[in-house]
């Protein structure tokens, strides 16, 4: 049996460093399965000035911030990339702005998740996210009535929204902001979500610790999003 050929091009539009260290790993991993060979996959990547992404963050720029993702969409169609993936849950609320920007396809996390939720018969999923993703409503809008989803009060978004722009976005957590995102979770649970889907990038880098201390599945987002990156390259959709 010949190993699959790879078709696409994945263009990866690069934010947190961490978190992109996560996308490369698991996309090559899954690569090598899918191709059938221990070998990676041909990718490109544009990182970008993330400092200016969380300063639009904090002043509610978001027009800025399309504008930011808009541009690394364009680099790297020029730089051959066959479609776009958005390393981002946050990033992924200017989706439309890149799709108006370039001719490539853009790999939509949401819908990627949205779809496995609803294999798994998963009805009413616990949100953890940014404050941005839950005002743009892309899952509820996406998942078009087939699940519900519990979000946060907004005085626990706003602390889960530090702890990611504090330290989560620089690979680390501390004990407080751990204590902070199981409280986050907690209150999901009890509002009867019978999962959690880290909804947020960044939070992979911990989902073990969360793990640890809970009694309901975990849908990891960034996973999910790299899988489905490897199988678009070689499957071309």
């Amino acid at each position: 049996m010949q190993p699959a050929a790879q078709k696409l091009v994945p263009g990866l539009i690069g934010m947190a460093v961490p978190t992109n260290i996560v996308y490369y790993k698991e996309m090559y991993a899954a690569a090598a399965v899918l191709s059938g060979v221990e070998e990676s996959c041909h990718s490109v990547m544009t990182t970008i000035n993330f400092s200016r992404c969380v300063t639009a963050f904090r002043t509610g720029d978001w027009s800025g911030f399309s504008s930011l993702l808009a541009d690394a969409a364009r680099s790297l169609e020029l730089g051959g990339a066959g479609f776009i993936v958005i390393t981002s849950n946050t990033g992924h609320t200017a989706a439309q702005a890149i799709r108006e920007a370039i001719s490539l396809p853009v790999l939509d996390m949401v819908d990627e998740t949205c779809r496995y939720l609803v294999e798994r018969k998963f009805h009413k999923v616990g949100l953890l996210a940014t404050s941005r993703t839950y005002q743009s409503q892309m899952y509820p809008r996406a998942a078009a009535g087939s699940i519900e989803f519990v979000e946060l009060s907004p005085t626990l978004s706003a602390k889960v929204d530090q702890i990611i722009l504090n330290e989560l976005i620089f690979g680390r957590v501390s004990q407080e902001g751990l204590d902070v995102l199981r409280s986050a979770i907690q209150s999901q649970m009890e509002q009867g979500a019978d999962c959690i889907a880290l909804a947020c990038t960044d939070l992979t880098l911990i989902r073990s610790q969360l793990e640890d201390s809970l009694m309901l599945p975990i849908v990891d987002t960034t996973l999910l999003h790299a899988i489905a990156a490897a199988r678009m390259a070689f499957e071309g959709k």
